[in-house]
């Protein structure tokens, strides 16, 4: 996710936030560290069947090059407090 409430950056790290590393698909679906599902999308194209369980070493992996990515990131994050532009209700 892109936005979140001003102020929130470092609480949202996790808001429906998505790795992909070749057939794997990590999902973020509780906002959580713990959060997450994964998916084999070479077997499962519509994500029907969630592998945490049966693959924890592959989460953990995903997850913490995920962690390491927001982390690295949050210096960047100049405009958080700042206001958008304008806006003109046409209506």
């Amino acid at each position: 996710v892109g936005r979140w409430e001003r102020g929130q950056a470092a609480r949202s790290g996790y808001r429906n936030c998505r790795v992909r590393e070749g057939r794997y698909s990590l999902v973020n679906v509780k906002n959580t560290p713990d959060g997450w599902e994964l998916y084999d999308l070479a077997a499962d194209p519509g994500e029907t069947k969630d592998l945490a369980r049966e693959q924890p070493d592959t989460v953990q992996r995903l997850a913490a090059t995920y962690d390491r990515w927001w982390a690295s990131v949050q210096d960047s994050l100049v405009n958080e407090d700042r206001d958008g532009p304008a806006t003109v209700d046409l209506a």
